[in-house]
């Protein structure tokens, strides 16, 4: 028979809808939950997404031997999904594209110890809501450098700026550096060697940024002198 595999922390109305399908069409539920080994992944995020990823595959084979489970989460990289790419400000790279996406990111950040007065660079796709991404930010980021990551759908910066600016209380600031390479280079000078930076926004600007490396395993943490060194100039 069929199963259905539930991730955990889902939403109480969205696992009754779940489950009263599944009796409906008299599949078996099986909820995933982290154990011990999926919080060496990094952020909460990771950690739900890996587990949920072990129920599905014990679904199909049955119980997984402990040391085959420990050698994937050992390697296990995600580019572009709070990976950090440079130290010195420490800079980190993550594909949050909307207001969920962003929270997550926020959380993150919070679980490996960064405060607040980072700066962002960002660039949104035009359907996307802006707004509710730098509110979700705006505990963390202080300033927000906003770019054209080169897709036909792209905001155009300066609406991007303006929206961000109408959505936030004073103290927060939006600035314009149209190239996504100039916006990086403008906001690690920003925050300083001992700030960080976080580029979020879109799949595209994670794109275009990205250094050309394998991710690395070991995830961002505010502690100093963490993960790759910072690509030349």
């Amino acid at each position: 028979g069929a199963t259905l595999v539930l991730g955990p922390g889902l939403h109480d109305a969205a696992a009754i809808v779940a489950r009263d399908h599944a009796a409906r069409v008299g599949a078996q539920v099986v909820t995933a939950r982290p154990e011990g080994i999926d919080r060496e992944l990094g952020p909460g995020y990771q950690q739900r997404n890996f587990a949920t990823a072990r129920a599905v595959v014990e679904a199909y084979l049955g119980a997984l031997e402990p040391r085959a489970v420990r050698e994937v989460a050992e390697h296990f990289a995600m580019p572009a999904r709070f990976e950090q790419i440079a130290t010195e400000p420490v800079t980190i790279l993550d594909g949050a594209h909307n207001p969920a996406g962003a929270r997550a990111l926020a959380d993150a950040l919070t679980d490996a110890g960064f405060g607040t007065g980072g700066v962002a660079v960002m660039s949104v796709l035009g359907d996307k809501d802006a707004a509710g991404m730098a509110r979700a930010l705006a505990p963390h980021i202080e300033r927000f450098i906003v770019c054209d990551c080169g897709s036909p759908r792209v905001m155009a910066p300066a609406q991007l700026a303006a929206t961000i600016e109408d959505a936030l209380p004073d103290g927060h600031f939006a600035s314009i550096v149209d190239d996504p390479a100039t916006a990086l280079a403008t906001a690690r000078v920003t925050a300083g060697p001992k700030g960080f930076v976080v580029i979020c926004g879109t799949l595209a600007l994670a794109h275009a940024l990205r250094p050309y490396r394998p991710a690395a395993h070991e995830p961002p943490s505010a502690a100093p002198g963490r993960g790759p060194s910072a690509p030349p100039p």
